[in-house]
């Protein structure tokens, strides 16, 4: 059977103790505002090289204490094709006996490598028998699809279990963890129905505490700059998440990310809103 994260979740990046405080501290935070769940960074790949979000007995140290306070640690890892055993060893050594789920943020760093994702997604599974594997990737399928003409980008979602087309096979992901991060109710919907027609019979749709926003340049042009929500900006953006549910239940949400709360921590409480809203 598969497994979903419930309740209110939360990406986690650098954790440090002049940010977060202890990992008793940090779970009060969590659970004062109704955080029943977090993902902890751990390896990341890009085009520029292999490098921590947290190193793995930060993870482990963080993990522990937040499960001592009842908030359960998932572990999340960002991916490049050209290292996935690098990026399978890095994941095992930030998974502990307290981890209860694993995230595969999969993103730009497998597109056009359907091989490359599948051996990844296999050898984890393998790997993790008894854990929970998630999926996050992009929110509206068919604009990173699987190369056919009809669609815009070649990312492998038949690689994680997902397919493209009627008559594939159920997702071999636990569930998947849609990105709707600035979109529209009705891109939303779309989103969310485009991941069960792809075979992920679970979601945990990922929204965003930022938007971007475009600010002049000193040459006379225009950049976009990620900024957080305000609390208002926030709860239309929730909102809109939650509309979509009739449509499409879901029990758990996560939001990216825990920087964008610590900027601004007026958006605990509206958190904290939407997480009861989610036991409702």
């Amino acid at each position: 059977m598969s497994i979903a994260p419930r309740g209110m979740g939360l990406y986690v990046r650098h954790l440090t103790e002049n940010r977060h405080g202890s990992p008793a501290d940090f779970g009060r935070l969590l659970t004062d505002h109704g955080v029943s769940w977090v993902a902890i960074g751990g390896p990341w790949q890009d085009r520029d090289g292999s490098r921590w979000v947290n190193r793995p007995e930060v993870v482990e140290r963080y993990s522990e204490g937040l499960l001592d306070v009842g908030v359960l640690p998932w572990v999340w890892g960002y991916p490049w094709w050209d290292r996935p055993q690098e990026w399978l060893d890095r994941m095992m050594r930030c998974v502990s006996a307290d981890t209860a789920g694993v995230i595969v943020n999969a993103e730009l760093g497998v597109k056009g490598h359907p091989e490359v994702a599948r051996r990844l997604f296999t050898e984890l599974r393998r790997a993790l028998p008894r854990l929970p594997i998630a999926l996050s990737s992009y929110g509206v399928a068919l604009w990173h699809g699987d190369g056919r003409p009809e669609t815009v980008s070649d990312f492998p979602w038949e690689a994680f279990g997902g397919h493209m087309s009627e008559g594939a096979p159920q997702a071999e992901c636990d569930c998947s963890m849609p990105q709707v991060y600035e979109l529209s109710e009705r891109l939303m919907g779309m989103a969310l129905r485009q991941h069960v027609e792809l075979g992920f019979d679970l979601l945990v749709p990922s929204f965003g505490a930022f938007h971007h926003v475009t600010t002049p340049i000193a040459d006379g042009g225009t950049k976009k700059m990620a900024v957080s929500y305000l609390p208002g900006e926030l709860r239309l953006h929730l909102d809109r998440l939650m509309a979509c549910r009739k449509a499409v239940p879901f029990d758990g949400l996560i939001c990216w990310a825990d920087n964008w709360l610590m900027a601004r921590p007026a958006l605990w409480r509206v958190i904290a809103e939407y997480a009861d809203r989610l036991e409702e």
